[in-house]
């Protein structure tokens, strides 16, 4: 088992520094970022700090799939995916999430806050479509088998590409298991409630319906 960490980056040179410094403390030399075009000197600042750069043109789609395509290319079986502009989004935590992969390495691990956050209607959508408990659907702080997240079909959507994975991971039988972490998603429940947010998740529902013989087949006989 090979694990690394993705940091995804937006206009983050103020805070990006300090990140890769914790991160490679944490999982030295094992550290990558993504970067959503920022204007600012993001990329020149962690590169100085020590973090592999992504490409963003080597691949289509949304970035989470194109940082995982390329981590796979350079032998990593496991990633840590990590948002620098959430401040809840802590380096120090990554241990925690490699001990769970030697544990489980086929298994999804979500970080979810300690404090339940506010009911979302998609939130509870998307729990419905996978058939399993979906907290912090918003969060992005999560582990994944690489492999596994990338043989997943139809991932589609750039901005809600998180949640989409854990429905389709559990389509497809993957297991997801939630870390509780002093970590969250500060827009949780407007992102959860809002009507892109709810549409999209409707309809994931829509689509699992025609899943949930085989979903319920499988629940019953764990």
């Amino acid at each position: 088992m090979i694990v690394c960490a993705i940091i995804f980056t937006n206009n983050s040179a103020q805070k990006i520094e300090n990140i890769v410094l914790r991160a490679r403390a944490a999982l030295e030399p094992d550290i990558y970022v993504m970067d959503a075009a920022s204007t600012d000197d993001t990329l020149d600042v962690a590169r100085i700090a020590g973090a592999g750069l992504l490409s963003r043109t080597r691949y289509t789609g949304p970035l989470v799939i194109q940082a995982l395509k390329q981590v796979r290319e350079l032998g990593y079986t496991h990633a840590i995916l990590l948002n620098a502009n959430n401040d809840t989004h802590r380096p120090e935590m990554i241990p925690m999430f490699v001990n769970a992969f030697w544990q489980s390495p086929r298994t999804i691990f979500v970080a979810a806050g300690k404090q339940k956050p506010r009911a979302s209607v998609s939130n509870a959508l998307l729990t419905a479509s996978a058939m399993c408990t979906i907290r912090d659907a918003w969060n992005g702080f999560r582990g994944y088998p690489v492999n596994d997240v990338l043989r997943l079909k139809d991932i589609e959507n750039a901005k809600y590409v998180d949640a989409e994975i854990l429905v389709r991971a559990s389509w497809a039988g993957l297991c997801t298991r939630h870390l509780e972490l002093d970590t969250s998603c500060p827009d949780e429940s407007r992102i959860g409630n809002s009507p892109e947010a709810i549409w999209f998740s409707l309809k994931l529902f829509g689509r699992g319906m025609v899943r949930y013989p085989a979903l319920l087949r499988r629940r019953l006989a764990l």
